[in-house]
């Protein structure tokens, strides 16, 4: 009898439950088909992730590094440099013949902002104020200065305001910055964002990024495998699911809890040139094959450095997982690459000038030059004070992990020196590299 009461109880609940689920409401669970997992519920589940707490420690660490300052990213400029790179982004608007636009509703909305960073004198604001109406004065010019039939004459004045107009804006920049953490910073954002040093999230808002929690724990699972067979604590993941424009490799030490390293890597090129899935290196193609020239995914044990006549320095990789078997035979190692145009790292940033003197004349022209009075010529130099030439280059290899040949910051010294041989120094001897691929990818050492 107590087993058929027990019966009709679970009965009569399960019952209640369908009728109270069932009606319609505006508060209702919705059917599992119709579910859809909240930023809050994705958080929730990351903590629930066994690796939780670890992840977060390192996640905190990374974050308020020396790694994600971003003028560690750029050793040969200085943070006053970096600035005036960041407000070309700004400028270059008000010059209809650069973006052969006449936008006068746009140019306001960003000589606004630029003001309100600026925060220049009142002497100075009058100056740019008066030559920002010339610009902005439909009865200067008007729509006609972009037409060719206009006067060759009435274009270069328009021209010449123009640039004087951007050049008075990099003078006062250079002014406050020195003294002004909060303008550096909020000119060189965008820069960052850019050229993928930051990333933007819902809010607009940059951030450094971290390794995702998915990929951390499925290096935890080979990590508690294979630790015992290590000669030192350092665990690599590289990333191949993020594109090459994106610092995908991060170097841990996992006793300290610390990151030491996180930089660009290549990724194989292929037969094909393969540029991944999205045509920016991410997910590329993998492959265990001999001439494949293809990249090879799960873990790997960093062994011995080495010297070839091909790679020059590098690190010796034995593949130990079901995709990565013939990694020796194929020669996969970790190099560096210092070919001109910097092929392994995806966005090169370099001053418009021939040589470092060159960009230098120009900062001193910047410190005692008025714009206002100064020649057209004088006043272009100005503004190439220093001036960014963007180049985009994917991190391509025959295979092998490339890493960028150029001096990156050290957190073990606490200053400048080779990439390369940072890593080579941190990693070689027997430590674990987990190769991500991507969420279908497969290995010996998953649970």
């Amino acid at each position: 009898m107590k087993f058929i009461y027990a019966i009709l109880i679970f009965f009569s609940f399960t019952l209640t439950l369908k009728a109270e689920t069932s009606h319609d409401c505006d508060s209702c669970v919705e059917r599992p088909e119709s579910l859809k997992i909240s930023p809050a519920a994705e958080e929730i589940a990351s903590a629930l992730s066994p690796n939780a707490a670890l992840y977060n420690e390192l996640k905190s660490d990374f974050e308020n590094s020396e790694l994600c300052d971003p003028a560690n990213n750029f050793p040969e400029q200085s943070a006053r440099e970096q600035a005036l790179m960041g407000l070309d982004n700004y400028i270059s608007l008000f010059d209809a013949s650069y973006n052969n636009q006449w936008n006068p509703n746009l140019w306001k909305e960003r000589y606004l902002q630029v003001m309100g960073m600026l925060k220049p004198s009142p002497p100075d604001r009058m100056a740019m104020d008066s030559l920002f109406q010339k610009q902005m004065d439909p009865e200067f010019f008007g729509k006609d200065i972009m037409n060719f039939q206009s006067q060759q004459a009435q274009r270069e004045i328009f021209r010449l305001n123009a640039q004087k107009l951007q050049a008075m804006m990099k003078k006062v920049a250079w002014q406050r910055s020195a003294s002004s953490p909060d303008l550096v910073r909020s000119l060189t954002r965008d820069l960052y964002v850019q050229h993928r040093l930051l990333e933007v999230d819902e809010r607009g808002e940059a951030y450094c990024p971290f390794i995702d929690p998915d990929v951390f724990d499925k290096a935890m699972m080979g990590w508690s495998k294979l630790r015992g067979q290590l000669s030192k604590p350092i665990l690599t993941i590289v990333d191949y699911s993020k594109p090459s424009n994106q610092r995908r490799m991060f170097v841990i030490d996992m006793k300290n809890k610390k990151v030491l390293h996180n930089t660009w890597t290549a990724h194989g090129i292929g037969a094909d040139f393969d540029d991944g899935a999205d045509e920016w290196g991410a997910n590329p193609k993998m492959s265990n094959e001999n001439g494949s020239l293809l990249s090879s995914d799960g873990f790997i044990l960093a062994r011995q450095n080495s010297v070839g006549n091909l790679y020059g320095n590098n690190l010796i990789l034995q593949g130990i997982d079901v995709a990565n078997s013939r990694m020796q035979s194929r020669q996969v190692v970790l190099h560096g690459d210092s070919r001109a145009g910097g092929s392994y790292i995806p966005f090169e940033l370099k001053p418009n000038s021939e040589s470092r003197e060159d960009t230098n004349g120009r900062i001193r022209m910047l410190e005692t030059m008025d714009p206002m009075t100064a020649d057209p010529v004088s006043v272009r130099v100005m503004l190439n004070a220093p001036k960014l030439n963007r180049q985009r280059t994917l991190g391509i290899s025959n295979g092998c992990i490339g890493v960028p040949d150029t001096e990156a910051f050290d957190r073990s010294t606490g200053r400048h020196r080779s990439q390369l041989e940072s890593l080579r120094r941190d990693m070689s001897g027997n430590t674990l590299i987990f190769s991500h691929s991507g969420p279908e990818m497969k290995s010996k050492y998953f649970n």
